[in-house]
């Protein structure tokens, strides 16, 4: 708050006394006895888990680094910070943590998390009161808010305190401090939450607390258990989103991955009849068998020596060798040449070296060879090979081998 006078401490053993303390001292004793509720400063803000046992030996270290005014809190005094302190607060009873999350400037997984498993085991808020001191920057202000809480099918009202932060932005509306605090921000909010009064004020939250439990041990027994509930609550949605995220991550890898192989695709044609296979090797399923001249889409021609295809909807695999692209600029003229089918009856001329085969695929017995030059008349021509006779026998050969 300008005016403040703020006396800073150097760096160094400073912050990192405030990083290991500060949230601890805000907590105080109060978070190992309101277990149902984040409380105070810390409960709003962080989370870190304080442990049992843990006790904040340089509180006054840190208070003393900063100077503060020592004027007392003022209780219900400012209309405009009660009303969004309530707000966030009936959210916060309810689990509604994207309204938290408007009413504030940072809500993290963690409180989200926090907030709604919470939720599924109180009842309400009820009976708030806010106790105010002016904040470290301009019209803001630290409040204390006590208040009331039941659990769910209990009739008790389990007293209760908790810290909020309350800025004002540039246009003049107030909102809930939830981000990172300066060093000389965090120090001096701290020396506010150490003044009598507001000590006071959580001891007295403190006592009425334990009071409660120990004339109620099954309410005590029943905070104990919820505590480690609402643990395994949070643990399980913030582990469910992860899962969630990284499912949506890999989901959208792939659409941009399909996308990029569609937008690279080609078209190719099949030279020879080959086995169409699952994946990129000879060891692995056969799906089917190419026809001499069909066409597929293919996404990605592989260092291995494959061809990664479309092959009725699914991704297959075909050697390389035996694919070649088709020009689609040839259009008709291509279909035209595809359709010069040779007549049966007529001379074939063998325009290089080929086997010839028993049977039209490259698996086939060998029969013999013909050598370029050689001729004979043509039976058939079907699914990119010739049909002849050789030594009293159906025989074939590839028509791309024929002239």
């Amino acid at each position: 708050m300008a005016g403040n006078p703020r006396k800073a401490k150097s760096a160094g053993s400073f912050r990192e006394s405030m990083a290991k303390n500060y949230r601890y001292f805000i907590v105080g004793g109060l978070f190992l006895i309101l277990v149902i509720v984040l409380v105070i400063f810390l409960a709003t803000r962080g989370t870190d888990v304080v442990k049992e046992g843990e006790q904040n030996s340089t509180i006054e270290d840190i208070a003393s680094s900063v100077e503060v005014p020592k004027d007392k809190y003022e209780q219900d005094a400012y209309p405009n910070v009660n009303t969004i302190c309530t707000s966030y607060m009936n959210a916060m009873s309810i689990g509604d943590s994207d309204t938290m999350a408007s009413l504030s400037n940072a809500l993290s997984d963690e409180r989200r998390a926090f907030f709604e498993a919470q939720a599924q085991y109180i009842s309400q808020y009820a009976d708030y009161h806010f106790y105010t001191k002016a904040g470290p920057e301009e019209n803001s202000y630290l409040v204390l808010v006590t208040y009331t809480l039941q659990i769910v099918s209990d009739a008790n009202k389990l007293p209760a305190l908790c810290s909020l932060y309350v800025c004002t932005d540039e246009s003049g509306t107030l909102y809930i401090n939830n981000s990172d605090l300066s060093e000389n921000d965090e120090a001096y909010i701290l020396a506010l939450a150490s003044q009598d009064d507001f000590k006071q004020l959580q001891d007295d939250v403190q006592l009425a607390y334990n009071d409660m439990l120990e004339k109620n041990p099954d309410l005590s027994a029943r905070v104990t258990e919820l505590r480690g509930q609402i643990n395994s609550d949070v643990q399980a949605k913030l582990e469910a989103k992860k899962q969630a995220e990284t499912e949506a991550a890999a989901a959208q890898a792939a659409e941009e991955a399909a996308a990029l192989a569609a937008a690279n695709a080609k078209t190719v044609r099949a030279t020879d009849v080959v086995n169409i296979r699952s994946s990129s090797s000879t060891d692995s399923e056969v799906l089917g068998k190419t026809s001499q001249g069909q066409e597929f889409t293919r996404y990605e021609v592989l260092e291995n020596g494959w061809s990664k295809i479309d092959y009725n909807g699914q991704e297959a695999y075909i050697k390389t060798e035996y694919l070649e692209e088709v020009n689609q600029e040839a259009g008709a003229e291509g279909s035209e040449v595809a359709a010069n089918v040779r007549e049966p009856g007529s001379t074939i001329t063998v325009k290089e070296n080929a086997n010839i085969r028993s049977q039209p695929n490259t698996d086939s017995d060998s029969l013999g060879k013909a050598s370029s030059g050689d001729t004979f008349t043509l039976v058939e021509e079907k699914d990119g090979w010739c049909k002849f006779t050789y030594d009293g026998k159906d025989a074939y050969i590839r028509s791309d081998l024929i002239q």
